[in-house]
């Protein structure tokens, strides 16, 4: 599983590429001047960091408008910081090892023994969110079919 670097990539990139996130908040602990300008972030002030401008940056990523793995290729030279599905520095998830280690177990295993075809129902086109359903329900659902390999 540790070899499994296009499905790394393929999990880093729905993580970039679908973010269920669109910022991350964060408190103040100290006034902060914000370099290179005059402006100042007060202590106790909430600052929220909205990503999605920097997921889709081409300073960032090679190819950041189509879903690409390759995005994630070292010799794409990928802006770590600009990565954000599990945050950064010491307010990142504290589980990201496990969960990227639980995904590729999963997939690896259960892609062995399956395959994932659209159905009729299936949305080929922008996954969006649906607001009153709770944080991460999809708007419309998701349908797909899955099928037995022989």
């Amino acid at each position: 599983v540790q070899n499994m670097d296009y499905l790394l990539r393929v999990i880093q990139e729905s993580g970039r590429y679908n973010n269920l996130f669109s910022s991350h908040e964060r408190i103040c602990t100290k006034d902060y001047l914000v370099p290179e300008t005059n402006i100042t972030i007060p202590k106790g002030r909430m600052v929220k960091i909205f990503f999605k401008a920097v997921e889709n940056d081409e300073k960032n990523y090679k190819n950041p408008k189509c879903f690409d793995p390759d995005n994630f290729l070292p010799e794409n030279e990928p802006n770590k910081f600009a990565y954000q599905t599990f945050g950064q520095g010491p307010r990142a998830c504290p589980a990201m090892r496990y969960a990227i280690m639980t995904q590729k177990i999963f997939l690896a295993h259960f892609l062995k023994n399956h395959r994932v075809v659209s159905s009729p129902k299936s949305n080929m086109g922008d996954i969006e969110l649906d607001p009153k359903d709770g944080m991460f329900s999809i708007k419309g659902g998701v349908w797909f079919k899955i099928e037995k390999r022989i």
